[in-house]
């Protein structure tokens, strides 16, 4: 009886540790994952076809109140954030666009893509966070900047350069 506990004993402490290093392998590679996309927030990946360090093409446009919008009126520093009324990302992510159009020190673009969703309760939650653009998928603004999905947030320098995209807006910096 003896030996069937021992031998009982050691076939589950061989089971656990073998379950130990399995799950310290995983937490290794979820930390190697996690320090990719960390590198990856300044600039993203595949939210848009438009690289990083290229000018954004001209585009021509209206806003809702049907004042014009074109990439010639950006002289300074401006932050660009893409929506869609049917995305729980993108209503998720609406405090943070605020926040840091609040904090922008240029220009702050907010564009509504219809898919059949409610845009205009979307288009309210936007009020008073810059100029707020609706347009189809492939408008002027969606081709200019080539968003692939949704929410996709952009930064351009003063001459219109792609410095940053991601899925996340930027945060504003901390004082």
């Amino acid at each position: 009886m003896t030996g069937f506990l021992v031998g009982a004993v050691v076939v589950l402490t061989a089971l656990w540790l073998l379950h130990l290093l399995v799950l310290l392998g995983v937490v290794r590679r979820l930390r190697e994952h996690e320090s990719r996309l960390a590198n990856q927030a300044p600039g993203g990946s595949g939210v848009m076809t438009v690289p990083l360090g290229q000018r954004i093409p001209d585009f021509e446009t209206r806003d809702v109140d049907e004042q014009p919008v074109s990439s010639a009126g950006l002289d300074g520093p401006t932050l660009v954030g893409f929506f869609s009324p049917g995305c729980d990302a993108c209503h998720e992510r609406l405090g943070d666009f605020r926040v840091s159009a609040a904090a922008h020190p240029g220009t702050t673009l907010a564009v509504v893509v219809r898919d059949g969703g409610d845009a205009q309760a979307l288009i309210s939650e936007l009020d008073g966070a810059g100029t707020v653009v609706v347009e189809d998928m492939g408008g002027p603004l969606t081709a200019a900047f080539g968003v692939r999905g949704f929410p996709a947030f952009a930064s351009l320098d003063a001459n219109r350069v792609l410095v940053a995209q991601g899925y996340e807006p930027p945060r504003p910096p901390r004082t």
